[in-house]
């Protein structure tokens, strides 16, 4: 089973990011992509349908209950990994989805890569909060992967005691910093820290890249139990992703109930921990 180390985790905290290789099964990696492709209606193989998703910024494919998605939520070996970087088994998963990114060629000219930024807010404590990604394909650096500011994450106190407004905060200027990308094999799981200010990359392959986001946090009130363990249930949305309007969202979405082995359950807030 997939664990990590104490060292690992501390290489987190310091460092801001984690790369752990082998986490996700091929097969699982390309149920999901397969997913992801159809109910956006691409062939990953045929460029010419590729122009049916060309979006900007990062490619998100609303799509949070598919059962190729919940077959790698469920996975034994990612609690593991989230168990030891949060120190405790009784974690939820989060209904995150993914994304189909198309190479930079099939953008009109006017295209740019998304901005650096925070899906939280950084002035917050800080404390132990992670995101996490699966390579759905191989990933590497030109291929749209996942980027990141190190240098911004280790003197991010002293940015913020700078006095920085609500707009730097959405949007940080970073130009003075490097941007490292971060790629990796089929069924590598990528791992940052919540204060880490991160992107993803223009995609100069010939290729689509294919991940899946996948978090995991402490388990939460008994009322917000309820709450996610219903719309896992009802195959809603999280109510995060349904105010960013993305195009194509539905809700519910269609098709059966997922089936959830125990630890799904558990990680669903259908049973309780």
């Amino acid at each position: 089973m997939q664990k990590i180390s104490s060292n690992e985790r501390e290489q987190l905290i310091e460092q801001g990011f984690l790369v752990i290789p082998d986490v996700v099964p091929k097969a699982l990696c390309e149920r999901s992509a397969a997913a992801l492709c159809e109910f956006i209606g691409v062939d990953p193989e045929n460029p010419s349908t590729w122009h049916n998703y060309v979006t900007h910024g990062h490619g998100i494919v609303p799509l949070h209950h598919h059962q190729a998605l919940w077959d790698v939520r469920q996975l034994p070996q990612l609690h593991e990994i989230f168990s030891a970087i949060y120190q405790t088994q009784k974690l939820w998963v989060t209904f995150d989805r993914g994304s189909f990114k198309v190479p930079s060629s099939f953008h009109e000219s006017d295209f740019r890569m998304n901005a650096v930024h925070w899906d939280g807010n950084p002035r917050a404590p800080n404390e132990m909060a992670v995101q996490g990604l699966i390579y759905l394909t191989d990933t590497p650096a030109e291929k749209g992967a996942f980027a990141m500011v190190p240098e911004l994450y280790r003197t991010l106190d002293q940015w913020i005691a700078a006095g920085r407004s609500d707009q730097e905060v959405r949007r940080p200027d970073v130009s003075g910093y490097p941007l490292v990308p971060v790629g990796g094999a089929q069924g590598s799981l990528v791992i940052w820290h919540r204060r880490m200010p991160h992107t993803s990359l223009a995609n100069n392959s010939n290729e689509p890249r294919l991940v899946q986001y996948v978090s995991m946090d402490p388990v939460g009130s008994e009322e917000s139990r309820e709450r996610i363990a219903r719309e896992c249930i009802e195959k809603r949305p999280p109510a995060w992703a349904i105010r960013q309007l993305v195009a194509g969202q539905l809700n519910p979405e269609p098709g059966p109930p997922v089936k959830l082995t125990t630890l799904g359950k558990r990680l669903a807030g259908i049973e309780p921990w």
